[in-house]
């Protein structure tokens, strides 16, 4: 393409400067050049291989230079033509540029979309859809720094016997329950404006922001209620169906401790299991159980 280019803009010179050397033929090269400018802009726009591309230049060069016509010398039908490729070429450089621009703005509306979707799916659990520890421990670094968050409370869902029912009903029979409890779950949760967790294993979390004590237990004693009402059969529980136990803690904001704040949940979740689970646990004492 370079070595094209030098050509016509030699030819277009040489016909503005060189008037002692050819006469009227000084014309003849200024035609020339912009003839092949004008067929390389288009060879590029319906033909972009170079290679290709720059060899059909060069022999469209070859044969002009041999087969123009006198009559077109000096013409003044010459001036009108050379006056319409002229405008025709930056037409046509117009387009180029404007096609590229589009192509480079919706490659890069892909690059995005796909980087959101990659950093999104980096925060989902692949079973059931929920966000996952990554994305928990951001939270609560999140809720850390906010100082509109004064109260954190925290609930940690356990699905009672679950290992059991994995052993009597098969894995892929656990991973559908899981699906529906943490489904139940998130209904209840996105009607209140908050999400949930998936912690690991069979085990869930639930943050709330600026509850008072009674908001976060009357929410845990409905989760645990809605979850015993899907009524998912376990000859292995004691209670006949898939229960959760909730251990409840709350914080400050500016004092939660990423690890430690789930671990005080989890410390009243494991004093409910050693209570015949089905309940919720706050600050050692028991809710709701088995109701």
């Amino acid at each position: 393409l370079t070595t094209v280019v030098e050509v016509a803009l030699f030819a277009m010179v040489r016909g503005r400067t060189i008037v002692s050397i050819g006469g009227e033929g000084n014309e003849l090269y200024r035609y020339i050049g912009v003839s092949i400018m004008t067929i390389n802009l288009f060879t590029i726009t319906f033909y972009p291989l170079p290679k290709a591309r720059d060899a059909a230049i060069v022999l469209t060069l070859l044969l002009a230079s041999g087969v123009v016509p006198e009559f077109v010398i000096g013409s003044e039908a010459y001036n009108i033509a050379s006056q319409i490729a002229i405008r025709l070429m930056v037409a046509v450089v117009y387009l180029l540029a404007r096609r590229d621009a589009l192509r480079m703005a919706d490659n890069q509306r892909e690059l995005a979309e796909t980087q959101r979707k990659l950093a999104e799916r980096a925060y989902r659990d692949g079973l059931t859809g929920l966000y996952n520890f990554r994305a928990m421990t951001r939270y609560l670094r999140f809720a850390r720094k906010e100082p509109q968050i004064e109260k954190v409370g925290v609930i940690i869902v356990d699905v009672d016997e679950f290992k059991n029912y994995n052993d009597r009903y098969s894995h892929a029979a656990g991973n559908i329950a899981l699906c529906k409890i943490s489904e139940r779950l998130g209904e209840i949760l996105n009607e209140r404006g908050l999400e949930l967790f998936r912690y690991g294993g069979e085990e869930f979390v639930v943050f709330t922001d600026n509850f008072n004590t009674e908001e976060l237990l009357d929410l845990a004693c409905e989760l645990r209620s809605s979850v015993a009402d899907l009524d998912i059969k376990h000859d292995g529980s004691d209670h006949g169906v898939l229960t959760i136990t909730c251990g409840v803690a709350m914080e400050s904001g500016s004092e939660i401790d990423d690890k430690e704040f789930v671990v005080r949940a989890d410390r009243q979740l494991y004093v409910g299991k050693g209570n015949g689970r089905n309940c919720v646990v706050y600050e050692g004492q028991l809710y709701a159980q088995g109701e």
